[in-house]
């Protein structure tokens, strides 16, 4: 970069406003270009160093502008700007690469300017940490850009710990309902207390099909439940951990029932079914499987522990049986389960031979409804 004969003379008379203002847009200009060497690098920063302390406003916003979206700014001027009033620090906080996670969470921590901690909910890429710290800060307009931003990554029990007041704000809740790609337990959290119309976009976005939808989700919270979980999330042998959560959940508020465990078996999802079983009988999870898989008597011990109706008993042990043989117990869910699950169970003639299965096949068919069931859904 080369000062002209105009640039010295407007410094000399006028060291300040528009002289400044050409200065750093001169220099800035030709430090992004990448043409300047080491040492001219190293000048640039300094001079970039002498107007953040000396410059006016408009000075610093063309400083802001331009190194914003430079990764090779200093990090100290980068850092100064993004802690500057919102007109200068808005863009850097937004864009720059050369902020880290601990800059970023403590100037959320710091500061009070919404629009400064919108613009850090805004960025392409928001880690765990950081939209943890923005969370924290309870603000409405910036949770709503954090859940709008597909790129943040936000940590289930960052939710958790903020639940009552997001699920209080019926804004946020539409936000966080069209996100997408929720945890299990939220997923449900936000399910149980919405609107019709966010559940029937909650289930387009966990990818129901209408006609599936209109008979998975009848008249009771346990059949919802199961309408609108992802696949992957329940069947999938690595999920294990998010649906003892979830069954945790559903005991800590008083849904976890036998109508739901029974449900959820005839739908596939046998760890949950599992998990299930083993919470009402309150033991170990590796006991109850240990039990399952070890021929009827050890079946039928865990089912009586867990209280579960004795009038069908065989039916259930039978479902189970067939659904092992079905999914490889569990680890590969066929896409078409429940219409292989009917096939198996008209070509054995259990639907003839087993009390209480016609009533299971109306579930796997999904023609069952909260009003005819013959066990009791709490």
């Amino acid at each position: 970069m080369q000062l002209t004969a105009m640039d010295v003379h407007q410094l000399i008379k006028n060291p300040s406003g528009v002289a400044l203002d050409t200065l750093a847009s001169k220099v800035v200009i030709a430090f992004n270009s990448g043409s300047f060497n080491f040492n001219e690098s190293a000048i640039a920063a300094d001079i970039f160093r002498l107007l953040l302390k000396d410059a006016e406003k408009s000075v610093r916003t063309t400083l802001a502008e331009h190194l914003c979206n430079n990764p090779d700014a200093p990090h100290d001027v980068i850092f100064k700007l993004a802690s500057d009033e919102t007109d200068v620090a808005e863009r850097v906080l937004r864009y720059s690469l050369v902020l880290t996670d601990n800059d970023l969470v403590s100037i959320v921590e710091s500061t009070k300017d919404v629009l400064n901690l919108c613009a850090i909910a805004s960025r392409d890429n928001v880690s765990e940490r950081v939209s943890g710290a923005l969370i924290d800060t309870r603000q409405e307009i910036v949770l709503k850009d954090l859940f709008n931003n597909k790129g943040a990554k936000i940590n289930e029990g960052d939710l958790e710990k903020s639940w009552s007041m997001i699920s209080s704000n019926t804004s946020l809740l539409e936000v966080l309902a069209k996100r997408g790609n929720l945890p299990l337990t939220i997923a449900e959290k936000i399910f149980s207390v919405v609107s019709e119309e966010l559940k029937n976009h909650i289930a387009r976005e966990y990818k129901i099909i209408p006609a599936a939808l209109q008979k998975a989700i009848i008249d009771t919270r346990e059949w919802e439940l199961l309408g609108i979980m992802p696949v992957s999330d329940i069947a999938h042998p690595d999920s294990d951990e998010r649906v003892e959560d979830l069954v945790e959940q559903l005991r800590a508020t008083g849904r976890l029932t036998y109508s739901l465990a029974i449900r959820a078996l005839c739908m596939g999802f046998l760890n949950l079914f599992e998990a299930s079983l083993a919470c009402m009988a309150d033991i170990p999870r590796t006991n109850a499987r240990i039990l399952m898989l070890g021929g009827p008597e050890g079946f039928r011990a865990l089912y009586k522990a867990a209280n579960m109706p004795e009038g069908f008993a065989d039916s259930v042990e039978k479902v189970l049986g067939i659904s092992n043989i079905l999914t490889q117990y569990g680890y590969k869910k066929p896409h078409d389960f429940r219409k292989k699950l009917i096939e198996y169970i008209y070509v054995g003639g259990y639907h003839r031979s087993i009390d209480g299965m016609s009533y299971l096949l109306s579930i796997i068919d999904g023609k069952i409804s909260g009003s005819n069931t013959p066990f009791s859904v709490h």
